[in-house]
């Protein structure tokens, strides 16, 4: 990230549920992980 205001693996969370925002259909598995990462990236956010 230009700024390095996230990290890229944040970068690439936020970039995995813009995409699946995009579906119709999307597995519960899928809706899970990008559960945990909003929660990741919410806990770090906080810390920082």
């Amino acid at each position: 990230m230009p700024q390095q205001i996230l990290t890229a693996e944040q970068g690439a969370a936020i970039v995995r549920v813009l995409a699946l925002s995009q579906s119709h259909q999307v597995p519960e598995a899928l809706l899970a992980m990008c559960l945990a990462d909003a929660r990741q990236l919410c806990s770090e956010a906080v810390v920082r």
